[in-house]
Parts: structure tokens; sequence; C-alpha cells
């Protein structure tokens, strides 16, 4: 069991050597090494490498990736999946599910919204559902969007020709967006200097001559553009138009200030008096102005007194430009009048940007699908003619891997695509452009694509190790477990396993988490090793792939069987008298187990009559011996144990039956080997005094003797039956003690007997 929790992201693996000492001396050891494989939970969140990102965006910039914030899980697997999302600003900003890419969706405007504030979660999708969150703080750089003002729309200039070098022709004042007028800004004469009369300061907008004018008999016009540029990041220029006229000191018709002009195109849905130009004249009397020609259709009216020339109707833009004569005539003097040209443009103004419904779709690609179309992207321009004409592009994205047709706005892929060696999720910012005047415009919208799973990958087993189980293990154990891992995701990478073979009735295994289990205990007995095949199989979308891996579980012996005598008796004959070492029988038995288990030792079991007299030659063979001469004759009754080496031992017994020979040399022996006898005296002849006998004949012929204490004759002995009588009249005064020693004897044969006295006092 395992002292303390175990941390796979700590240790992921551990071997343990494993020692078995037994308690002998010397003591015996034997080791062996466990290996131990921590599995993955889900018990770490994803985790940011900060808590909080700063990044800076240049408005108006087209969209994309600002910030890659990527986390990290200690888990693995599965468990290490993480998902992005943000909340906040989530019109303007889109997070990559499984990148982390954080992309604009829309240009940003500063002047909108200077700063926007998000939080980013990244999260495991399963259970339990941890996650981390950062701060993500975007702030919108403000750059140069607009160039210097003008303080006048046109500047107008009319010099004497009697002007001299350095006179100031004019001061040109432009300023930027909250500074002062010339404040930062560079000026230059950007045309219409091409004789080198005027001279321009950069810093102070002073317009000067740069020689003496000479005297002119008509009046003389220059145009010149004066620009003026910023310090912005990126600095801007704004243009405006001097005209200066050099007319003679006695010129008597009126001077137009202008050779020629030129007003801002209009339009085509310029409305009724709609302002179009200011044309003035200089003179020394009160001028009348009026369109003198070239407005046929009646588009233009002009204000007789100021010269201001506005629109009279709606204008066809088919019909530009016009170009109109424009006459300034003495008040008084109608003979007196002069002429100037003013050229009128219409355009169709390019007002509205392309708008798509949405800056966001998703949309979704199955895995090795060929080319094929995505989506029909259509953005909708409120401008007409051409500024409405739209055309479809790819901003960025993975060019090679998409197109666009820019007529349709059909977003195609252009190769397939692999989900388990690929990126999964594409963003590409798609344009819509317009090709207005004087500048076209562009709307966007990023089209998530991301590339679903398909069931193309079998499931592929992790190598398997020989398993091993003792036998006799209760239903339910576990023996090992399975893993097979499919590339796909979801359901196509969903497994089952099943069990099949030569153990189905005594393994079986979880189908889903590929566990294999005890279904009836195993015997060593009956069988000892298992060779089974395990199937993992996508049985949830087709095509339904499989595979098999071959699984080899050995079972252990445990000391389930005690040892068997191959006879549950035993009999054998043995003598009474034997020399030491002499066998009696070998007693055999068997164990089913194996190893130490069906090791057997043989023992005499304990009986203070019989086992002294019986030993086990060898414990390991059974073989009985005697260590020498039994104590008796006749049958004899042995238990004997059979112990088996296991923990804890086995033990059977038999039961050994002995006949037991008597084959001592016969001596016969009296019963009692001292007799005192008191006999009256005078009992006369034939007095039975004792009767001999001996203890055992074993059937043997048996005569008596009387061997001494007789000389005198007094008692007779009968051979056959021992029977000691007087022969005469005892008399006490004569003798008063006899001893008399009888021996009985073995009859045999030969020459040869046995012999066994006894004395006799009388």
């Amino acid at each position: 069991m395992t002292k303390k929790p175990l941390d796979r992201e700590v240790m992921d693996s551990y071997e343990l050597k494993i020692i078995a000492t037994d308690s002998g001396k010397p003591p015996q050891s034997a080791s062996s090494v466990l290996s131990i494989t921590v599995e993955d939970v889900n018990d770490n969140p994803p985790v940011f490498p900060q808590k909080s990102y700063s990044v800076t965006v240049r408005e108006n910039e087209p969209p994309h990736v600002i910030l890659s914030a990527v986390a990290t899980d200690a888990d693995i697997g599965y468990n290490a999946i993480i998902h992005y999302t943000i909340t906040g600003e989530t019109t303007s900003f889109h997070v990559g599910e499984f990148s982390g890419d954080i992309a604009t969706l829309q240009p940003l405007d500063y002047e909108s919204q200077s700063q926007y504030v998000l939080i980013l979660k990244a999260f495991n999708p399963g259970e339990p559902h941890l996650q981390d969150t950062a701060n993500i703080t975007v702030t919108v750089e403000d750059v140069n969007e607009e160039g210097p003002t003008f303080d006048q729309s046109s500047y107008y200039k009319v010099l004497l020709d009697s002007s001299t070098a350095g006179s100031l022709v004019v001061d040109i004042n432009a300023r930027d967006e909250g500074k002062g007028y010339d404040e930062g800004i560079f000026y230059n004469i950007s045309g219409g200097n091409s004789e080198g009369l005027f001279s321009l300061s950069s810093t102070t907008g002073e317009l000067r001559l740069t020689r003496d004018l000479s005297k002119q008999s008509v009046p003389l016009y220059y145009s010149l553009n004066i620009t003026a540029t910023d310090s912005g990041l990126p600095p801007l220029s704004t243009s405006v138009k001097v005209s200066v006229i050099i007319a003679p000191m006695d010129v008597s018709f009126p001077v137009f200030l202008e050779e020629a002009y030129h007003p801002a195109p209009l339009s085509e849905k310029s409305p009724t008096d709609t302002f179009v130009v200011e044309v003035r004249a200089l003179y020394k009397l009160p001028v009348n102005y009026s369109i003198a020609s070239g407005d046929e259709k009646g588009y233009f009216i002009i204000h007789s007194s100021s010269g201001i020339v506005r629109t009279h109707k709606n204008l066809e833009l088919e019909d530009f430009p016009v170009n109109f004569k424009v006459r300034a005539t003495d008040s008084s003097n109608a003979v007196i009048f002069n002429e100037v040209e003013v050229k009128v443009e219409v355009i169709d103004e390019n007002n509205f940007p392309p708008v798509f419904p949405s800056s966001l779709l998703e949309e979704r690609l199955p895995e090795h699908s060929p080319a094929t179309q995505i989506v029909q992207l259509k953005a909708q321009d409120n401008d007409t003619g051409r500024n409405g004409f739209l055309t479809y592009g790819i901003l960025n994205g993975h060019r090679l891997k998409f197109r666009i047709n820019e007529t349709t706005g059909i977003l195609y892929s252009t190769a397939p695509f692999d989900y388990e060696e690929e990126p999964t999720e594409y963003q590409v910012v798609v344009y819509a452009e317009d090709d207005g005047i004087p500048e076209k415009k562009r709307g966007y919208c990023t089209v998530v694509i991301k590339i679903t799973d398909i069931n193309d990958w079998p499931p592929v087993f992790d190598p398997v190790s020989d398993f091993s189980v003792h036998e006799n293990v209760p239903v339910g154990f576990i023996v090992g477990k399975i893993t097979a891992s499919d590339r796909d995701t979801g359901d196509n990478a969903f497994v089952l396993y099943n069990l099949t073979g030569e153990g189905e009735n005594v393994f079986e295994i979880d189908q889903i988490q590929g566990i294999i289990k005890i279904r009836n205990s195993p015997d060593y007995e009956t069988m000892n090793k298992y060779n089974l095949t395990v199937t993992a199989i996508n049985n949830k979308s087709a095509p339904f792939y499989q595979a098999a891996t071959h699984v080899s579980i050995a079972v252990i012996d445990v000391n389930d069987n005690a040892p068997v005598f191959v006879q549950s008796s035993y009999s054998a004959s043995i003598n009474m008298v034997n020399p030491v070492g002499t066998p009696v029988l070998t007693v055999s038995a068997t164990d089913r187990d194996q190893g130490q288990n069906g090791l057997i030792e043989y023992y005499i079991l304990p009986d203070p009559t019989v086992s002294p007299f019986f030993l086990i030659e060898d414990l390991s063979e059974g073989k009985i011996i005697t260590p020498g001469n039994l104590s008796r004759s006749g049958e004899m009754h042995l238990t004997v144990m059979a112990k088996d080496k296991g923990s804890p031992p086995l033990n059977g017994t038999a039961v050994v039956t002995l006949s037991v020979f008597d084959n001592r040399p016969f001596v016969p022996r009296l019963n009692k080997s001292e007799i005192s006898i008191s006999v009256s005296e005078n009992t006369g002849v034939d007095y039975l005094i004792y009767d001999f006998a001996v203890v055992e004949t074993s059937g043997k012929p048996i005569y008596y003797t009387v061997v001494s204490g007789n000389e005198r004759g007094h008692f007779r002995l009968d051979t056959e039956s021992g029977e000691l009588r007087t022969a005469v009249n005892l008399d006490y005064e004569e003798v008063s003690q006899y001893v008399i020693l009888i021996q009985a004897n073995k009859r045999v044969s030969s020459a040869a007997e046995f012999q066994r006295s006894g004395n006799l006092l009388l």
C-alpha cells in the first residue's frame, strides 16, 4: 500500500526492489523488481505564465492577432487539453478556442475607445472544471489620422507690378489638432514656383517675393501649392492653393483672382443651392458677375454681386465635367468686362465602407476534405456605382490553405487538412473592398474555420507486459490494465475493450477502462498460464477500426494442496532383533503444488510406545529405518506425516502397520530365579515340594534337571513336568536346609542346549 498520496507530476513511475528474507541461520533471501506507473488524474488547472498582459494596438490597423497568451497544464493527455474564452469586449476581439491567440475583429478607433480590459480564461473541458484567468489590457495607440488644417480654404493675393523683393505676399497659417498655429508645422512650396519668384518660411509660413517685379501690361497669374506637414507618426500633410495675381499699375478692366477656377469635385448627390465656388475680380469700380456660356443645361447660378456660384438643380453624373465662363462686367459700362473659365467635376462620392452582416463567422470543415467551398461571404455597401462595387480578398490567415473568389466572395479550401498533424483552428480575415473615389474603403470579417475530426485512426495499444496472479484470488480481483490510445478525438476516439481466448471463463475485462479482473478464481493445478487476446474497437463512429494485442497471464501457485500419500495405509514385517539402520519400508506422498509448496518432508508422529524405535532416514525420501532392536514382537502401528514447505505448511498422514517377529534365540526362563519354601519334616516320600515352570515356551520342548544340592538323593525331579518331590522322608535333625539348583533346558536335536537355572532354598 502507499504511505502517502502519489503525485504523477512529481514522479510518474517507480521501481521498487522487493526483498524477501527468511528467519533461518544464515538468513536466505530473494528479490524482485516491481515497476509502478502513476496514472494521471485531472488535478492541475491550466496556468498562465503571468496574471496580466498589456498590449498596444495602433488604431485603424486591419484585424490581426495582437497577443498569444498560452497557458500550460501539468497534467497529460485529455486532462491537459486547454480551451480559451474571453469575457468583456467580445464584439471587437476574438480568441482562438485552442490556440489562445487574441485577434481584433475590426480596426480599433482611438477616438471611440482608447482602452479595453478583457478577461482571458483557460479551462479544462472535462470534470473537474479547472481554470485560470489573466487580465488583458489593450491600449489603443492614437495615430496621426488628420493632417494640418489651414486657417483659410484658399489664399488670394494681388500684387502690383511695382512690388519689390522681400515683400510679404501672404502669411499662411496651419495648425495640428490641439496645437497652436505653426506649432510643429513644416511648410514648403510643393508646386507652381518653377520661376523661383517666391520663397516660403518653413516654420512661419510667410510667403515673400524673391526679386523685384517688372512692369506688366497684362495681369500675370501664379497658382502655388503650399504643403504643411505635421510632426505626427506618421507625419501627415495637407495642401492649400495660393493664387497670386501681378497686376499692372494702370489696369483698365476687371482682373480675376485666378486664371481659371477648379473648385473641388461635387457629389452627384449634392442638393440644390450647394456652394460651388466664389469667383472674385478686382476692379476700381463695382462689377456684376454672370455665367456667360458653357452651362447650357442650367446646373448653376451665380450671385451677381458676390460672385458665389451655387447649384441650381440636381446633378447628373454623366453630364460632367462642365466648363463654363463667368463674366465680370463694369457696372457702369457694359463694354468693359473680363471672363474666366470655371471647370466643375462631379463624382459619385464614396461615403460608406463595405459592411459584413457579422464581423465573426464560425465554420466547420471535416479533415481530409478535398478542396471545397466553405462559405459565401457577402458584404453590403450603401454607395452606388463604382463606390458600391465590391471585390473580396484574404487579408491574412494561411493563404496557402484558403482562397476566395474576389467577385462572389466564396471562400474555398485549397488542400485537405489533417486534424491530428496540423492546427485544428484557422482564423482567416476576409476583406471586402469597394472601388470608391477618392479612396477605396474596406470592411472586414474574421472567419474561424474549425477542422473537425473524422475517425481515421485505429486504436493503438500501449506496450503490454506479462501479468501474473496468484491462484485462488477472489472474484473481482484486478490483474492489470490494458490501455489503447486513439489519435482521434471525441466519439472517434472512444474505445471499447473485449477479451477472448482460453481464459474467457477465468478473466474478464472492463469494456471502458481496460481493467482485467478475475471472473472465476484460477487454479494453478488446472492451468498455470493463459494467453488472452484483447481487442480495442471504435464503436461510436464509422468506420469501426479495431486493434488486438496478446496478453499473457501466469498463475502463481499458492499452497492450497496438502501432500497425499500414495497409499492411505502401509504394512510391513520386521524382526524384533535388528542391526542399526535396518530399513522397514519407504512411504511416498505427492503434492499438486509447485516449488516450495510442493516439496515434501516426512515425519513419524510421536507415540511413546512405538515412535522411539523408528526413524526417518532422509526427511525428503520417506525411508523408515530402525535404530536397533524392537521392544516386543507382535503388531505395531506408526503414524507417518508428509508435510510440505509452503507457508503455511500443509500435511497429510498415513498409518503403517508392522508385524514384528521375535527372532531372538529361545532361552527358557523360569518364572522365579530364587524360591524359598518351608517344608515340614516327616512329610513322607513323593511329597510335592514345588512345580517349576518357564515363563514362555514358544512351543519349544523343555526339560528340567537338578544341577546341584541333591547329592544325597533326597529329592526327585520330573524332567518333563518340572515337579520336584521328596524321594525320602525328610528329617529336620538330619538336614535342616537344602539349596537346590534347578535348570530348565530347551530340548534340541543337537548337543547344543539353551539353559536357564534357578535356586530353590528349602
